[in-house]
């Protein structure tokens, strides 16, 4: 999804480092692509995270389940039986099936896409997703899969690091859910992982009802052990007015804080990211988070001293709370990359009015929302809590499912 920024330089920090030239980033499940702002640092395509679940969290029956008792496609006896289907293999170069592939996500995705309509309002809802529909599927790898010579779903994935693959977007054209087909290409796409000698597998997909009958796809698959995640929205025009804790003041981070802002990034995630590995095991959580506290911490510290926006909160003259900050002019969209606060600190107050203070700036840069999308592990019932304080009402939550191969 391209975006400008275009906000002033003087939201540099003093003395940053040069910048990068401009690039682009995609995201390996799609082409959604970014461009890099000068104000604003790099435009991070990054994937949501939060509640730790390892339970199922919703009976949802698909229609394709022959447990579920439903009545769609061909039965035979008390089993229902799959139509043949051909299911191949489809690359960047294979550009003939591009325009069928983008048909097949728009028809299986604006259902969707129209029910986060639902929660966030059509205004938040264009700042956030409009032109969802555009530039989907270029340039990625994949499966798609064929009844009678027509192509009527599609699976693509990706190597997200050595030994683990991510399942990308995926989906089957409407006319055809409900016979299996959605199973069919899971089970080809977890056989290939094993072929190729992956060592664990996982998926980013949506915790709303919508979603339901994917999340029982990928659990029926073994995609069973889950991280919840959230992404929370406002209008900031509706938020409310918080006053400061006593001696808790505000003021942009220079490089020279780096040291400092990682300190506090280790402090307030390095329990979260424990309680992580302690749902997913040693072995899963080393393969698909490895070093996660310090890669995160090293992420802001690195934003810090290239010069990003980064509010710091201090009380007694000593940085105790970071926020990274993000924006897109064109769609009025102000973008918390992060907010952390040190565990000796968290409950009172300092980093929801450290979101007051960041939502004033993106006011005062003439932003009408806000949105923070949060990271794996960082949403908890505290963090919630705090967004919903903040006025962040609307909550839009997904799930990141893993297994072993």
């Amino acid at each position: 999804m391209s975006r400008a920024t275009g906000f002033p330089t003087s939201y540099r920090s003093p003395g940053a480092h040069p910048r990068r030239t401009p690039s682009t980033d995609a995201c390996s499940s799609c082409s959604w692509r970014t461009s890099e702002s000068e104000a604003w640092g790099r435009a991070r395509h990054g994937r949501g995270s939060g509640y730790i679940d390892t339970v199922a969290e919703d009976t949802v029956a698909r229609r394709d389940d022959p447990a579920s008792g439903a009545r769609h496609g061909t039965r035979h006896g008390s089993r229902r039986m799959t139509p043949a289907l051909n299911i191949r293999f489809s690359g960047a170069e294979d550009t003939a099936d591009k325009p069928v592939l983008h048909e097949i996500a728009v028809a299986a995705w604006t259902p969707i896409m129209e029910r986060y309509r639902m929660i966030v309002g059509d205004d938040l809802w264009g700042a956030v997703w409009e032109g969802w529909q555009d530039n989907w599927l270029r340039n990625v790898n994949g499966y798609v899969t064929e009844m009678d010579g027509d192509i009527v779903g599609f699976a693509t994935y990706a190597e997200s690091r050595e030994g683990v693959a991510e399942i990308g977007a995926n989906a089957v054209h409407p006319e055809h859910q409900g016979f299996g087909i959605g199973t069919a290409q899971m089970r080809h796409l977890v056989g290939v992982f094993r072929r190729r000698g992956y060592r664990c597998a996982w998926v980013h997909t949506g915790a709303d009802p919508a979603h339901g009958p994917a999340r029982a796809e990928y659990r029926r698959i073994g995609l069973k052990k889950s991280i919840r995640s959230a992404g929370y929205y406002c209008r900031l025009r509706e938020v409310p007015s918080l006053p400061p804790p006593a001696g808790v003041t505000h003021r942009w981070a220079t490089p020279g804080d780096s040291a400092r802002v990682r300190e506090i990034a280790y402090g307030a995630w390095e329990p979260l990211y424990q309680a992580v590995e302690g749902a997913l095991g040693d072995e899963l959580y080393g393969l698909t988070h490895p070093g996660a506290t310090d890669r995160r911490a090293d992420e802001f510290a690195g934003a810090t001293e290239n010069g990003d926006p980064v509010l710091l909160a201090e009380t007694a003259g000593r940085p105790v709370a970071f926020a990274c900050l993000d924006g897109d002019e064109t769609r009025k969209l102000g973008k918390l990359r992060t907010v952390a606060v040190l565990p000796e600190f968290q409950g009172e107050g300092i980093g929801s009015t450290l979101c007051m203070e960041v939502f004033r700036l993106f006011r005062e840069r003439g932003l009408e929302y806000a949105v923070l999308w949060v990271k794996q592990a960082e949403v908890t019932p505290e963090s919630r809590g705090m967004c919903w304080k903040v006025g962040m009402y609307h909550e839009v939550l997904s799930t990141n499912y893993y297994m072993m191969l």
